[in-house]
């Protein structure tokens, strides 16, 4: 048998002939892309996602019972106490004594106490309602990262299945045994290792595709969800934040100003200065007001009755009181620095991370056109008559195109997700937009 049949038996047997009539007719067709499941699945699109997370997720539904019950408790602050009713007697003998039919007290609640409770609570009202601002964009963040964790691990699943059947296709060719005689196990050793570590791919990206969308379907909120994740988003597609330092500083300001972790932490000073108000008119004591009326039986006269009460501030002035108040105003002043800066150490992290990601992704599309060029370029030249190229060279080359299409497409799931961040720390409620992000505009859709 001739070089030239032989390397035609070995193009049939990887599936690609090139332009030799010969073998033309005997080039194995690509097969179609295996389907995510057998069984028709609902399919959801990240809009559909981040709406059923706003009525599933237990989080935002523990939000808005706070928010209740702190306006329970602003409703309770207000409210003056309750009068004292009291039925007695004395002197009870065989004269019969004085009772009391009743005696009626009041507490007078002095110095604007209970105006001050409430201010303390309603201000405690507006830091759930602010709560509940923060936890929807850190639902809304979590739902987005997952989603392109899906969405990248199946794309990844897809790729590495559809070039599975590919090789299986080819790797066909080498159980005839007249191929095998003429290649040798060099010839046809490469390519049944390199299918067996398909096989191990397909199966890896298929599981964790599997566990992403368990998780991402456990972060909205409905675990036993089953469904599959629209095509909406191209793989050559990447976010577009602009990495410009006027975007950078816009951004940063935005989430030092209009965070809602930032604006809670600031309602948290109007909260403590307003106790520390309230613990200082505590030095003032209420007054306790009675009256009553009062049958004598001994004289079988009818009395009134009325007493005026309060304590004196002699050895309590609520000093321990006062003393704490001023050690929580000082503490919420601090909180709203460190909330600030923890959240702009948050943002430069995420938009580091996207900055890196985009880059590699970019580099790795770029590189994946090289690679599979050169895979396309090691066939051809192993296929010609005196090439000195081998079965490995072909396998490690066809290894190089496909670890470098894997690579961009983990570089292309990074981005997104530290995009995602981005969104949730830049107040964007209504992401990926139609177009690139462009400046903060620091308002909250709602």
């Amino acid at each position: 048998m001739t070089l030239k049949e032989m390397v035609a038996i070995a193009a049939v047997a990887l599936g690609t002939c090139g332009t030799s009539p010969s073998c033309a007719q005997q080039a194995p067709e690509r097969l179609p892309v295996m389907p995510a499941s057998p069984s028709a699945q609902k399919v959801y699109t990240l809009s559909d996602l981040i709406q059923l997370s706003l009525s599933q997720n237990p989080s935002l539904g523990q939000a808005r019972f706070d928010i209740d019950a702190a306006q329970g408790k602003a409703d309770q602050a207000g409210r003056y106490p309750n009068p004292t009713v009291t039925v007695g007697g004395e002197e009870v003998g065989p004269r019969g004594g004085i009772y009391t039919w009743p005696l009626v007290s009041q507490e007078i609640v002095t110095a604007n106490k209970l105006g001050l409770s409430r201010a303390v609570a309603y201000s405690e009202m507006d830091q759930a309602a602010l709560g509940l601002d923060s936890k929807r964009l850190a639902v809304f963040t979590a739902v987005r990262q997952g989603y392109f964790e899906v969405l990248a691990l199946k794309q990844r699943r897809d790729f590495v299945q559809q070039i599975q059947l590919d090789w299986e296709k080819r790797y066909r060719k080498f159980e005839d045994e007249k191929v095998k005689k003429l290649l040798g196990q060099v010839g046809y050793l490469p390519f049944r290792i390199e299918l067996n570590r398909l096989k191990i791919d397909a199966d890896t990206a298929a599981q964790e595709y599997r566990t992403a969308l368990s998780k991402l379907a456990a972060t909205v909120g409905s675990p036993s969800l089953v469904f599959a994740p629209a095509d909406e988003f191209n793989s050559d597609d990447l976010p577009g934040y602009p990495v410009d330092p006027a975007a950078l500083k816009a951004w940063r300001s935005l989430i030092a100003e209009r965070h809602p972790e930032v604006r809670k932490a600031q309602v948290g000073i109007q909260r403590s200065e307003w106790a520390l108000k309230r613990e200082q008119a505590q030095r003032i004591p209420n007054l306790t007001v009675a009256g009553g009326y009062q049958r004598n039986y001994n004289d079988r006269e009818n009395q009134a009755t009325f007493q005026v009460g309060m304590p004196l501030p002699l050895y309590n002035r609520n000093q321990g009181g006062i003393r704490a108040a001023q050690a929580e105003l000082a503490r919420s002043t601090l909180e709203v620095n460190r909330v600030q800066y923890e959240l702009l150490g948050l943002f430069a992290g995420a938009f580091g991370h996207y900055a890196v990601a985009r880059q590699r992704a970019e580099q790795f599309k770029k590189y994946t056109a090289d690679a599979e060029a050169l895979a396309q370029a090691t066939l051809k030249d192993w296929q010609a008559p005196g090439s000195q190229l081998n079965a490995l060279n072909v396998a490690q080359a066809q290894r190089l195109a496909i670890d470098t299409r894997l690579e961009y497409l983990r570089a292309w799931g990074d981005a997104w997700r530290a995009a995602s961040e981005i969104a949730g720390l830049t107040l964007e409620e209504h992401w990926p937009p139609q177009s690139a992000p462009s400046a903060p505009s620091g308002k909250m859709h709602k």
